[in-house]
């Protein structure tokens, strides 16, 4: 599987309420860590500590939500997106939240509308 660079939309790029979200997304590396990752980040990257995988995570949960991770693509099973109906709340969780309304938030957040987006279900190692 190739990543396919997708160029940003002039009209998303310059759209008043999605400014700051755009320039977050256009950020190096250098640039998230000194202005939102975390002290331990920051320190660690400056000692010289192999720091990408935090990066990544870091990256990841402040653009998307603690809800979403960074995983290799071999983690990742790709096929129909299958719904199900509430289920009874386990290990004590007061909220259930199908997937669908996960993916739907997500969807609604993304900033390529014209790239593909498509819901894929990470399996139980």
């Amino acid at each position: 599987m190739e990543t396919n660079k997708i160029p940003l939309n002039e009209d998303i790029r310059n759209c008043p309420p999605l400014q700051r979200r755009v320039a977050l997304r256009l950020m190096s590396a250098e640039e998230f860590i000194e202005k939102h990752a975390s002290g331990t980040l920051r320190k660690n990257k400056h000692l010289g500590m192999v720091w990408r995988a935090q990066y990544l995570q870091e990256r990841t949960a402040y653009e998307f939500g603690w809800g979403f991770e960074c995983l290799p693509r071999s983690r990742v099973t790709f096929g129909d997106a299958y719904t199900e109906g509430d289920c009874k709340p386990r290990f004590g969780a007061d909220v259930q939240d199908p997937a669908g309304g996960r993916h739907g938030v997500f969807l609604r957040a993304t900033q390529c509308p014209d790239g593909p987006v498509e819901a894929a279900h990470r399996g139980t190692p």
